[in-house]
């Protein structure tokens, strides 16, 4: 029938105005003309099969597996369909699978559109993830999605998304199924009281109910604490061990995790750390195979041997998405400075290594605007030329084991995350500042609002700040000083349950004046600088604009 159509088009545009001889010229004609118009889609098609069906994306199926099955049955057939409609059941089993209309009522729930996924790119979603079948004509697979299919829509759904990138695509994925798909599954269960209980699944009261049961066995002299060596019978406590699936933790990885967990260092913890520490191992074990994997792709050369260059780490490393990555998995880039260097078998206290190490220090800081971080990145490659290391390899794994020995229990809030995705994707021109137009621009969408909000962080809230935040006066803000404005709001709203926005524009260390003070160098220098006591990120300002000028200079 599609065909069919085709050629009635043709013979009516082309062969009835004799624009061409015979009905085979104008059906060839006229796939000429939509090529043009289908390659685009088809090429798209590819990108998206081409980062789906990677060993990381499906390591976040594998990990949610239990819950997308709970998700998969629960919305197959939740639409009501006349009973002639006999494209909704399996011919085979019986059983009812994932329509189009299934799937417009499970992204309602998940509140999953946005500026570029709307929702009527629903079914553009589902045709990207629908599998072309033999029979089709004969059958009606294609008007239906099996439980593979209805996984790479989900896929579909976040690649077609504003906030999608993909170096982040498996990110970006298990962030949706576990902040928008998980809760309309809970809710649903705990509404309807329907739904099969879904193994594995470890809910924030679960963890907090076994976490107080191994902290009153640990806590022997039941002073509300543990010290260093009741943690670590609280690690090795049998249901801790099935917490982990049986993971046994050592001697310097216990006083490692309690060293980090311990922040004041009193040399005890209380529940509320130790709650907060196992919750982030967990997270941890979870997410090791996934980072593993990504960073075995990214850091191999040409050959696949895994191994890779100065040059190779440097320009991954210098991408803004990896280090959100690595900030995921609770790695701070301040510490993977050190790390290359000593990787890279630089020999520390000479002059090269200090010069890379500021280098690298501008490549990774906020501060720091597109050209500044590029010509970081040319530096550091000069350099390594001028050493002679720039063809010398290094081995991946190596690396990726040092690099997974930064992580930290602590995890990096990822509202820090969504900060600078939002500021990334609003900096148009990369100039590493957003104007009063940028900032209210990146907050206008829905899809960001929602993701602000579903961190407690309200985006009426953020738009005023942009005036008390530019503490310069300068008409435009930077990454660092929309972190350190948003850490300072929530700071205030946990003091605070009457919170306003005067009370952000009274604490900040100092509020910019309308006029202009006769002595304004001197009133932003004392600024800055009363800044960076609070928020140390903000002190690499002044050395990557220093040390880019410097960059230039011979070696």
């Amino acid at each position: 029938q599609f065909l069919e159509t085709f050629l009635r088009v043709a013979e009516a545009k082309l062969l009835k105005p004799r624009k061409v001889e015979s009905l085979g010229q104008a059906f060839n004609q006229l796939c000429s003309a939509l090529e043009a118009e289908m390659t685009p889609l088809f090429e798209r098609e590819k990108d998206f099969r081409a980062h789906l069906f990677t060993e990381e994306v499906d390591l976040v199926f594998k990990n949610n597996l239990n819950l997308l099955n709970a998700a998969y049955n629960i919305y197959a057939g939740i639409t009501e369909v006349p009973d002639a409609a006999i494209y909704a059941v399996s011919q085979r089993s019986g059983k009812r699978k994932i329509t189009l209309p299934d799937l417009f009522e499970l992204l309602d729930d998940c509140d999953a559109y946005d500026q570029s996924f709307m929702r009527t790119h629903t079914s553009r979603a589902f045709n990207l993830a629908s599998e072309w079948n033999v029979d089709e004509v004969s059958s009606f697979s294609h008007m239906r999605l099996n439980f593979v299919e209805f996984l790479a829509a989900l896929g579909a759904v976040v690649y077609l998304k504003e906030t999608y990138v993909p170096d982040e695509f498996a990110d970006l994925l298990e962030e949706f199924i576990l902040d928008q798909l998980k809760p309309v599954v809970l809710e649903y269960r705990a509404r309807t009281g329907k739904g099969e209980e879904i193994e594995g699944l470890l809910t924030h009261k679960t963890l907090r109910k076994v976490c107080e049961q191994i902290f009153r066995s640990a806590d022997e002299d039941s002073d509300e604490t543990l010290s260093a060596l009741e943690f670590g019978n609280a690690l090795r406590d049998p249901k801790t061990k099935e917490l982990f699936k049986g993971k046994e933790f050592d001697i310097s990885q216990i006083m490692e995790v309690f060293g980090a967990l311990d922040e004041d260092g009193s040399g005890e913890l209380n529940f509320a750390e130790v709650l907060h520490g196992i919750s982030a191992l967990l997270k941890m074990e979870q997410t090791e195979p996934r980072i593993k994997a990504f960073l075995k792709k990214e850091l191999s050369n040409e050959d696949g041997k895994g191994q890779y260059t100065a040059d190779i780490l440097a320009t991954f490393l210098h991408k803004r998405t990896t280090q959100r990555k690595l900030m995921r998995v609770g790695i701070e880039m301040d510490n993977v400075t050190q790390l290359v260097i000593q990787s890279l078998e630089i020999a520390p206290g000479t002059r090269s290594c200090d010069r890379l190490t500021e280098d690298l220090k501008i490549m990774f800081s906020t501060d720091a605007d597109a050209s500044q971080r590029e010509e970081a990145l040319q530096d550091f490659k000069g350099g390594i030329a001028a050493m002679r290391q720039e063809s010398a390899l290094f081995s991946s794994n190596h690396f990726i084991e040092e690099l997974l020995r930064l992580r930290r229990p602590k995890s990096i809030p990822r509202w820090k995350i969504l900060i600078k995705q939002i500021f990334e994707k609003a900096d148009l021109d990369q100039c590493g500042t957003l104007t009063k137009e940028e900032f209210t621009n990146a907050l206008q969408s829905h899809g960001t609002q929602a993701r602000l909000e579903s961190m407690n962080i309200d985006p009426d809230v953020v738009e005023e700040m942009f005036d008390i935040i530019d503490v310069d006066g300068s008409d435009d803000v930077t990454e660092a000083e929309m972190i350190f404005g948003i850490e300072l709001m929530l700071k205030l709203q946990e003091e605070s349950d009457d919170f306003d926005i005067d009370d952000l524009r009274e604490r900040m260390p100092h509020r910019h004046q309308q006029h202009h003070h006769h002595d304004h160098h001197h009133e932003h220098q004392h600024l800055r600088e009363s800044m960076e006591e609070e928020h140390p990120t903000l002190q690499l300002t002044r050395k990557a604009t220093v040390t880019a000028s410097e960059a230039s200079s011979p070696r």
